[in-house]
């Protein structure tokens, strides 16, 4: 069982070893596709805003003369 057990870590850090540049791919995909979503809610904001500026919503008339 201990030897089962010294092997077990070995094996795992040989593994992560030789998977690093799939996980760096992995989070640099990641990473760009909250970029894009990050850039899409952005974008969506910014659209509305501008439609806002263009089209202003109507006063309702409280508290002026």
């Amino acid at each position: 069982a201990g030897g089962s057990g010294a092997a077990a870590p070995a094996a795992a850090s040989s593994s992560s070893a030789a998977s690093n540049p799939r996980k760096f791919s992995e989070k640099i995909a990641l990473q760009k596709q909250r970029q894009a979503e990050e850039t899409a809610a952005f974008e969506e904001v910014m659209m509305e805003v501008d439609y806002l500026t263009h089209h202003p919503l109507p006063r309702l008339g409280w508290g002026g003369p």
